[in-house]
């Protein structure tokens, strides 16, 4: 296969799987090691339901596909950040929004030849905590999720907790006396009802999810990211399968 070697592959495939929780990585990694993607074929887009996707949704729906190589089949829904990375290492999607941190892990970690053609937007995502969170140190003994590890989102939340003496640890419960927060990867689909029914007291995610919980009444939009990270960005882009086209160009809309 061409620029990931086997090896390579299933130790980035298992890592996926392990940061997002998603099941059936075996068949992913027999669908990717089956041979390379037929290079005549259409680049197929794959994307999560957030703002993010905006601009490949909008291209389709305003027929901007149409003579170019991108098919004008309709995008394919992921769940989550893993999900949709493993899907694009595997080469069931060819074009993608990925968080930049993915598309660098991608990319250096695995070797897979992805290229970025596009910035997306910076910035954009928010905490989001229970009502009753007013201060960021009432976190302490509880569970806050994240999209994915690879994310700007996990460096900046650190970062805000280290700010405030909370010291956050994963894969070990969170204790309020220790000030200690347990971060737990979560699918930003599922951050909303678990906030609901009290599994989690917050969550850092792009919109529409931060909205939806204070339409809804069951949560605040405690900081956005892009005032607490200085110097740090969220940054989103949108990514090309180097295996489908040797002209990234060629996708454009």
């Amino acid at each position: 296969m061409t620029g990931v070697s086997r090896r390579t592959l299933l130790s980035g495939i298992g890592g996926l799987a392990v940061a997002g929780g998603i099941a059936g990585v075996a068949d992913l990694g027999r669908t990717a090691l089956a041979g390379p993607a037929d290079g005549s074929r259409q680049l197929r887009v794959g994307y999560l339901p957030i703002t993010d996707a905006a601009p490949l949704l909008i291209a389709h729906a305003a027929g901007l596909y149409a003579g170019t190589s991108v098919s004008e089949a309709r995008p394919t829904l992921f769940r989550s950040w893993a999900s949709l990375a493993e899907a694009f290492v595997t080469r069931q999607v060819d074009v993608v929004h990925l968080l930049m941190p993915m598309a660098v892990q991608i990319r250096y970690s695995l070797g897979s030849s992805v290229r970025v053609v596009g910035w997306n937007h910076t910035n954009g995502s928010a905490l989001t905590v229970s009502p009753d969170i007013v201060d960021l140190e009432q976190l302490a003994g509880r569970q806050v999720a994240i999209p994915f590890w690879w994310s700007i989102h996990n460096i900046i939340l650190q970062r805000m907790f280290r700010d405030r003496g909370l010291r956050p640890v994963v894969r070990q419960s969170a204790s309020k006396s220790a000030r200690t927060v347990e971060l737990i990867v979560m699918s930003p689909a599922d951050m909303v009802p678990a906030l609901a029914n009290g599994s989690i007291a917050g969550y850092v995610v792009a919109d529409p999810f931060n909205a939806v919980a204070e339409s809804l009444g069951i949560g605040r939009i405690h900081t956005f990211l892009g005032v607490c990270g200085a110097g740090m960005r969220v940054v989103r882009c949108s990514c090309i399968s180097g295996r489908s086209t040797n002209d990234p160009r060629r996708c454009r809309v």
